[in-house]
């Protein structure tokens, strides 16, 4: 990590610091429970950060990998991508997604396929790499996703701890600290 995030990191958390004491001490429950709700996501994405090189999701893929290789060894497949058919199905991929997010039911299974299916698309090598950066970068970000659901597990916390007591639902419908993702 550079100094420079360091610095950065150093003071969005002072301005974290600086908010706690009003949502505490401002007397209302929903007030509270949003600023609290605000400033663990704001901690869980600082987290991230601070952890991304060293440790996090990244480095359970790199884990894994290192598993693949010792299991399988190195693979050196055939790319099998670019037929016309693959180029069909990342159209209609692609369609799909837009046409799930445009009437508001869009899911990260959606934005994955459509990927997977653009990168299966591709036949020349540049475009194909980028195309799986992407698959990668989503894959991530739906794992992250996963572990903002649970604040307390992605911190290593334990169920007791004070910031899951915390933990407010974004959804006005569910009673605080019983979202089932609704």
């Amino acid at each position: 990590m550079t100094p420079e995030t360091v610095a950065m990191t150093s003071e969005e958390l002072s301005r974290i610091r600086q908010q706690l004491p009003y949502a505490i001490t401002s007397g209302h429950t929903d007030v509270v429970r949003a600023q609290s709700a605000a400033l663990l996501s704001e901690v869980d994405r600082l987290r991230a950060r601070l952890t991304a090189t060293e440790g996090g999701v990244l480095a359970e893929i790199a884990a894994e990998r290192t598993a693949q290789d010792a299991k399988w060894g190195e693979q050196n497949h055939p790319d099998g991508t670019g037929n016309k058919s693959q180029q069909y199905d990342a159209e209609r991929a692609r369609s799909w997604c837009q046409s799930s997010f445009g009437s508001g039911h869009g899911t990260w299974s959606d934005i994955l396929a459509e990927e997977v299916a653009e990168a299966n698309a591709e036949h020349e090598d540049v475009a194909l790499r980028a195309e799986l950066l992407q698959v990668a970068a989503v894959a991530v970000a739906w794992i992250e996703a996963i572990d903002r659901r649970d604040p307390a597990r992605a911190l290593g916390l334990g169920e007791g701890d004070a910031r899951e007591a915390v933990r407010a639902c974004d959804h006005r419908q569910c009673p605080p600290n019983e979202c089932r993702g609704c």
